[in-house]
């Protein structure tokens, strides 16, 4: 499947999301409205890309008690006290980077959705709140650093931001709305500040983490499944580019709809024993090669038969050390990395990776028969591999700073 049809799929998606947001969804109705937020493939249609092209004065008020700029290059900045008010800045193209002044305390539902050039956000620190698809389809951002004091972001607010690479959460987020990262295909990094007590990314995994539950939210290629996880959410890891590999830690009980949905790349997937229950959709428009590891007769065993997917008993540790070349083996330089980024960077607030209790870095999966899971040392390569890892040692990122710069605007193809 080709990577403009992944696009085109989830742009569909967004056009169904901000038609929910536009007849009341609110962020507080999540759980009567979750079914809305899932992605439903529209059969036989596929729409060429959209473009956007509406237009806005070059000065102006984008709500009460601020005002707006945008020059000639692009570059949004908003000066003021209040909060940026629903739709102010969707669908423009001409806007290619932001900065958000001191004083503005919230970022309206759509208020800068399908501004498909936004290449760069600056975030000020008396930020609260990002609200319902707020970025949802700003196709060009490349990485999110959300500043300390925002407390909670909305329904879809990140969705479909396609070239979103990095990503982190302060301590200050207490609330994640529905779908809030779904579709950024191409994250590489997700942290979260170790001090959040609602959410996090224990033993450097590269993953967002309801804390409580023990639930994956949001994975990206970089991902390494920690013990103590229990579930992998919704649409988890959908659409992810350049994930080849899975390999699932023992104890995790279920998966959820769409979790690895269109993930075209995907070759390969160990799925332990523990696991009970898989959703019947999760692996739609995987590549028709997936094989599923499993132990025979198990859950996952049946569930691939059912849903007929390739699937094999797992090698032994001998044979995938000796036969993988892909990822699922030691990687020798990760400790040393991870202690010279630690130091380099003890002094960031926001963007620490969590080292939470549950899931400690020695609990190895250990019921598979033939001793597959039993590796703790399994980690991932460059070439975008999921594996399970138990030896990894906490990490702290660099905050991200963004520079303002000219990029080129969107062109219907």
């Amino acid at each position: 499947m080709k990577w403009r049809s992944v696009k085109n799929k989830l742009i569909i998606l967004m056009v169904i999301l901000t038609a929910t947001f536009v007849t009341g969804a609110g962020f507080g109705e999540r759980a009567a409205k979750a079914e809305s937020y899932q992605y439903k493939e529209p059969a036989g249609i596929c729409l060429p890309d959209v473009v956007y092209d509406r237009e806005i004065e070059a000065t102006g008020t984008c709500g009460e008690g601020l005002s707006y700029v945008l020059d000639e290059d692009g570059l949004l900045t908003i000066t003021g006290t209040g909060e940026i008010e629903r739709r102010a800045f969707a669908e423009v193209p001409a806007i290619n980077n932001v900065v958000i002044g001191e004083g503005v305390t919230a970022i309206g539902d759509e208020a800068f959705s399908n501004a498909w050039n936004i290449k760069s956000i600056v975030f000020p620190d008396s930020l609260k709140s990002i609200g319902n698809n707020a970025f949802g389809v700003c196709r060009s951002l490349q990485s999110v650093c959300i500043p300390k004091g925002v407390e909670t972001i909305g329904d879809g607010a990140f969705s479909c931001c396609f070239e979103m690479v990095e990503l982190s959460i302060p301590d200050s987020v207490n609330l994640i709305g529905e779908n809030a990262f779904y579709g950024c295909v191409s994250l590489e990094k997700i942290a979260v500040a170790q001090n959040n007590e609602a959410y996090d990314s224990r033993n450097n995994c590269n993953a967002l983490i309801d804390s409580t539950a023990n639930k994956l939210l949001a994975g990206c290629k970089n991902t390494v499944i920690p013990a103590g996880v229990v579930t992998i959410g919704n649409s988890a890891f959908v659409s992810v580019e350049g994930l080849t590999a899975v390999v699932v830690s023992d104890g995790m009980k279920s998966i959820e709809k769409e979790a690895f949905y269109f993930c075209v790349d995907l070759q390969e997937i160990y799925i332990p024993e523990s696991v009970e229950t898989i959703a019947d959709d999760v692996f739609n428009e995987c590549d028709d090669k997936l094989v599923i590891y499993a132990v025979k007769n198990s859950y996952a065993w049946k569930y691939a038969e059912k849903n007929k997917i390739d699937v094999k008993e797992p090698p032994a540790n001998e044979e995938k050390n000796d036969e993988k070349t892909d990822g699922i083996q030691q990687d020798d330089n990760k400790t040393e990395n991870s202690e010279n980024s630690k130091t380099e960077n003890s002094n960031s607030d926001n963007v620490n990776n969590n080292s939470k209790d549950a899931g400690a870095p020695n609990d190895a999966p250990n019921n598979i028969s033939n001793n597959f899971f039993n590796n703790p040392t399994a980690n991932m390569s460059d070439s975008g591999n999921i594996t399970y890892g138990s030896d990894s040692k906490p990490q702290v990122l660099k905050e991200q700073n963004l520079k303002v710069g000219k990029i080129k605007k969107y062109k219907a193809k």
